[in-house]
């Protein structure tokens, strides 16, 4: 089968809902022997939870103890997942809480354990606390568990499932992610994007800075970016950076720190983000660089040239003295 975990995509929330429509029941073991059973009702098996971003509400189940003798039911939380293929499939546990984008598991409170006396029901409440700053639709599931009664050589045991599918509201924002910044020639500076979340990113605007590690004024330079990107999808800005120093951004002598600051949607919901350039020398040292280096090779050059000439000299005048003495 193909399945849609709650831990591997936001997008599958819609199949997920699909799966949803039946109700999760857990497999009872077969009753004990004699009057003995280990029955019992859960109602419902299933909430729709509307709580807004930090806020909360309280659910009530209802337990209906139908064995011949009390019984204590405690309660516990787990994660589940669906089939969006199969929307009559029964949601099937994960045992636990599972790293997911939109795993409810902390946002059940479970309540304490209760013992409710032979052929009657109790209630009890769930509260669901929604965190601040939370979006969309989350899922968890309050399972209830009967006592452990022997039967025979065997121990039984019945657990029930109580789905909760939880909506904080809203949307989750745009979410810039600046994937690479390159200067791509003299004057000229490219910064790349995209767009990871699930709405798009408008008014979007750049800014390099130059922060000078020496003497210098830090600058910046206002790009022009794509001004409408879809979720995602990629875009870049671009910036014309100054080679003379009659010009705003150009760049002095000595180390330059260069960072690009992208952002979208300013004033609503607000996303940016940030691409560093490596820290360079930059403006005179750069154009100077290659003179010196130069001017270095030719002195060296001229040095090896004078000591060779020195050490044919002293060689000159050692075999003029061996010949003069013969």
């Amino acid at each position: 089968m193909n399945r849609t975990r709650p831990h591997r995509s936001t997008s599958r929330i819609a199949g997920l809902l699909l799966a949803l429509v039946a109700s999760l029941v857990a497999v009872a073991p077969a009753q004990a022997a004699g009057d003995d059973s280990i029955g019992f009702g859960v109602t419902p098996l299933r909430f729709d939870a509307e709580t807004g971003a930090g806020a909360s509400s309280t659910h009530s189940i209802t337990i209906s103890n139908t064995n011949t003798s009390p019984t204590t039911f405690t309660f516990s939380k787990e994660d589940f997942e669906g089939d969006k293929e199969d929307p009559a499939l029964t949601p099937v546990l994960l045992g636990g809480k599972f790293a997911s984008d939109i795993s409810g598991y902390d946002w059940i409170t479970a309540p304490d354990a209760i013992t409710i006396p032979p052929d009657q029901s109790r209630t009890v409440a769930v509260k669901v606390n929604v965190p601040s700053g939370a979006t969309g639709a989350h899922y968890a599931a309050l399972i209830v568990t009967g006592e452990s009664r022997a039967a025979g050589e065997l121990t039984a045991e019945s657990r029930m499932g109580v789905l909760f599918l939880m909506n904080a509201g809203g949307a989750p924002p745009p979410d810039i992610v600046v994937t690479e910044t390159t200067i791509v020639g003299p004057g000229k500076t490219v910064t790349k994007f995209i767009n990871e979340g699930t709405t798009p990113v408008k008014n979007t605007k750049g800014t390099l800075t130059r922060d000078p590690k020496g003497p210098g004024k830090t600058t910046r330079i206002t790009g022009k970016c794509t001004p409408y990107v879809m979720p995602k999808a990629g875009g870049k800005c671009v910036f014309k950076t100054p080679t003379t120093g009659k010009d705003p951004g150009y760049l002095p002598a000595g180390p330059v720190e260069e960072y690009v600051d992208v952002v979208g949607n300013p004033g609503d919901e607000e996303t940016s983000a940030r691409g560093e350039l490596p820290t360079e020398w930059a403006g005179t040292w750069s154009s100077m660089l290659l003179p010196l280096v130069g001017v270095a090779l030719f002195v060296l050059y001229f040095l090896f040239l004078r000591r060779r000439r020195k050490d044919e000299e002293e060689d000159g005048e050692l075999a003029y003295s061996a010949s003069s003495y013969s």
